[in-house]
């Protein structure tokens, strides 16, 4: 597409053949500009976005895109020429009327004969590639940059040793590689954010003032003890009539 206005155009030629009941998207412009939304509100066609940086929920047409881009290449590289316009019709029936293991069947064939129940096999196979196994190195890209020309180099090198989550370059240095999946924080707002850094600030003053009074209790265990000795020993006869005050008046209480 040359302008985000062909976007429109072409939603137009699908919904004059069939019209959706919902369909989802990203967030780009070219969607959820004004005359993009009018056209879904007229047809009575439900619009919903996913988050931003969601790819998991994008991960069916994702992953077509790829085996479309895939079939280009290969095409490109075999024709010599960096043009498929003309043949992209071709690639499109192509991979329509092939055997696809995700739905154990041919697309084509499944659509004229069922089109609203299907199945999903998916199959998680072990890494197929060994120690010694030629492989082909990623080239150095940039960033965010998309193409069809060939993204690796041919050049027989051979896999030292396999990782379980590896990139396929030379390793210059010591890297360290995480097995584990990090999950993200939810995020907080101002408030929360404020209420935990004040419980933990309340907590570290509950922790130093218990540390204070453990280690000053070690320090003058004997001192304080002294001091409760000389302090009953001084007072044992004001001690003894306050006792037996307590006891008057708690047998006056039980009688009453």
């Amino acid at each position: 597409m040359k302008k985000k206005s062909d976007s429109t155009e072409a939603m137009k030629k699908v919904l004059d053949i069939e019209k959706p009941i919902l369909i989802q998207s990203d967030n780009g412009t070219e969607i959820l500009n004004g005359a993009f939304q009018r056209l879904l509100t007229s047809k009575g066609v439900r619009h919903i976005t996913v988050e931003v940086g969601d790819h998991k929920r994008q991960g069916i047409i994702e992953r077509f895109n790829r085996t479309l881009e895939n079939i280009i290449a290969l095409y490109q590289e075999a024709r010599r020429t960096n043009t498929y316009i003309d043949v992209l019709e071709d690639i499109v029936y192509n991979y329509n009327h092939t055997y696809h293991r995700g739905i154990n069947g041919i697309p084509q064939q499944l659509y004229l004969g069922n089109p609203s129940i299907g199945t999903m096999n998916v199959k998680i196979e072990k890494n197929a590639i060994g120690v010694g196994d030629k492989v082909r190195l990623l080239k150095t890209r940039q960033a965010f940059r998309k193409g069809y020309e060939p993204k690796y180099n041919d050049d027989g090198n051979i896999l030292p040793k396999a990782y379980k989550y590896y990139e396929l370059q030379r390793i210059e240095s010591t890297q360290r590689f995480h097995t584990e999946s990090r999950q993200r924080e939810p995020r907080m707002t101002n408030m929360e954010r404020r209420n935990k850094r004040e419980l933990e600030e309340l907590v570290d003053e509950q922790e130093q003032l218990r540390k204070w009074y453990r280690d000053y209790y070690a320090k003058n265990k004997q001192a304080e003890r002294k001091r409760y000795r000389d302090y009953y020993a001084a007072n044992t006869e004001a001690e003894k009539e306050r006792a037996k005050k307590y006891k008057k008046t708690k047998q006056s209480g039980d009688n009453v």
